[in-house]
């Protein structure tokens, strides 16, 4: 673990600009900052025309 990263990381959407914002950090207990990354941006969400009908999970469990 002496030579590992931890990431932190954060995401959000900017409602005045319409842009998705993340913001990465890699720390190292000993070494500290090693490397981040901070960007935007956007996306589209096409319609789903070619979606079928009816759709069921490739699998299903169970669960109590």
């Amino acid at each position: 673990m002496i030579l590992s990263g931890f990431a932190h990381l954060t995401e959000h959407f900017d409602n005045e600009r319409q842009v998705f914002v993340i913001d990465l950090e890699v720390r190292n207990r000993l070494l500290g900052f090693l490397f981040g990354y901070r960007g935007e941006f956007t996306c589209e969400y096409p319609e789903g025309t070619d979606a079928p009908v009816t759709t069921k999970p490739y699998r299903e469990e169970r669960r109590e």
